[in-house]
């Protein structure tokens, strides 16, 4: 939308790796130093060298990036963990993935969308503090009992004991919820690549009606059985 409005030479894509939170309007807190920032640009000829010296300046890491596809797909993997399914169940990121139930249910999640990202010829990048290629290997071939493991020391070095996005729009009562940009995101790509993401497309559903009020959420909370049940169909 806005290389529409502007020129697509004119925009730079960024993504940012550091969990922050808003304590209170005109104050945001850097929650974890691991991280990062990332930029590309849409248009592979547009120089930014002006916007990475002004980043530099503050001291976060900083990667630049030839493809904005791969950095932000790279980041939407990242970014569905633990955070749908969290915020159906009511129960933070650490305690869904150690649940080998919930756990399943994420690990499909994140290999629909691997597959969109295949049937788009998107690769997974290096981010900063955050091996996504090898996260992708992973995802691809081993098995979950190992995997388990793995992403909750993930999850845990990353986001913490902080809640997940979805989650704190649902408990803020926000009107609005980042659900579309997350796993709606790969539905929405789905359309186009042919690859079907039925379990995305059941968490994104039921995280709209939730914000919606058009479910309550007693009837989620830490009901994981009636999750496997819906996302199995």
């Amino acid at each position: 939308l806005l290389g529409q409005l502007f020129g697509r030479e004119k925009v730079i894509a960024g993504t940012v790796l550091n969990p922050i939170s808003i304590p209170e309007v005109g104050s945001v807190r850097l929650e974890m130093r691991k991280g990062g920032l990332g930029l590309a640009p849409i248009e592979p000829t547009r120089p930014f060298g002006p916007v990475a010296d002004a980043i530099n300046s503050i001291g976060l890491p900083l990667r630049m990036y030839a493809d904005y596809r791969g950095m932000k797909w790279s980041k939407l993997l990242l970014n569905l963990l633990g955070n749908a399914t969290s915020a159906i169940l009511d129960m933070n990121t650490l305690e869904a993935f150690a649940d080998r139930r919930v756990f399943a249910i994420e690990v499909a999640a994140l290999r629909e969308a691997i597959a969109v990202m295949d049937a788009l010829k998107v690769k997974a990048v290096n981010l900063p503090g955050y091996p996504v290629p090898l996260l992708v290997l992973a995802l691809r071939y081993l098995p979950l009992a190992v995997l388990q493991p793995v992403l909750r020391r993930m999850a845990k070095s990353g986001r913490g004991a902080k809640l997940p996005s979805l989650l704190i729009d649902l408990n803020a009562g926000r009107p609005k919820s980042e659900i579309d940009d997350l796993n709606g995101a790969v539905s929405a790509a789905s359309q186009s690549s042919g690859v079907k993401t039925p379990v995305n497309d059941t968490l994104t559903a039921t995280v709209r009606d939730l914000v919606a009020g058009k479910t309550d959420r007693a009837v989620w909370r830490r009901q994981i059985d009636r999750l496997v049940a819906l996302t199995s169909r």
